[in-house]
């Protein structure tokens, strides 16, 4: 379990966890996935480096890589990890 220390995120960082999350759809927790390329990679590995992602997979051998939100991440953003089976509503 992550210990009480405040982890800093980006407002981009947040924005991009959320949109991995679904948020973009009102919901949140409905998917766990985001899709980077070259330019992305930078502020989704300091996450990961955080623990907060971790790379999924290799996309189509385009150089792109699929990312996810681990639980801890879940919680950084004030969700609890639940909603991976009951997906939320976006809270502000």
């Amino acid at each position: 379990m992550q210990d009480s220390k405040v982890i800093k995120l980006t407002p981009e960082q947040r924005e991009n966890m959320l949109h991995a999350l679904g948020a973009s759809h009102g919901t949140v927790g409905w998917r766990n996935y985001y899709l980077v390329g070259e330019n992305d990679r930078t502020s989704w590995d300091d996450l990961c480096a955080k623990g907060l992602a971790e790379i999924e997979t290799a996309a189509l051998g385009t150089g792109d890589r699929y990312y996810r939100v681990t639980d801890a991440g879940i919680r950084a953003l004030g969700y609890d990890p639940s909603i991976k089976d009951k997906p939320v509503k976006v809270t502000p």
